[in-house]
């Protein structure tokens, strides 16, 4: 083949390559502005779990400041049981008299 004839020969061929290739080109470049995009919205969408995440665990620590520990929970109960105790002893001294 001859210099000439090879490049009347790309010259025919280069359009048949060149649209599909353009088309290819042009969808994969979409692809990519979606993923673009979508990658966008989950890290606006994370920063603002972050965010609630952070407020929920401020509201739990303002709840948690508002109710006893369990060392303290235990020692109320242990005093009203011992209350109760102690009424019961003086109801039962009350039925015998």
């Amino acid at each position: 083949m001859t210099w000439p004839s090879m490049t009347s020969l790309v010259a025919v061929l280069a359009p048949l390559v060149a649209a599909p290739m353009g088309l290819v080109v042009l969808y994969l470049k979409a692809v990519h502005d979606g993923l673009t995009e979508r990658c966008h919205q989950l890290s606006r969408q994370l920063e603002q779990c972050s965010e609630r995440l952070a407020h929920l665990g401020d509201e739990l620590s303002a709840v948690q400041r508002n109710y006893t520990t369990k060392e303290e929970w235990l020692r109320e109960s242990l005093l009203t049981r011992q209350a109760l105790e102690r009424i019961g002893e003086a109801l039962t001294r009350l039925s015998r008299s």
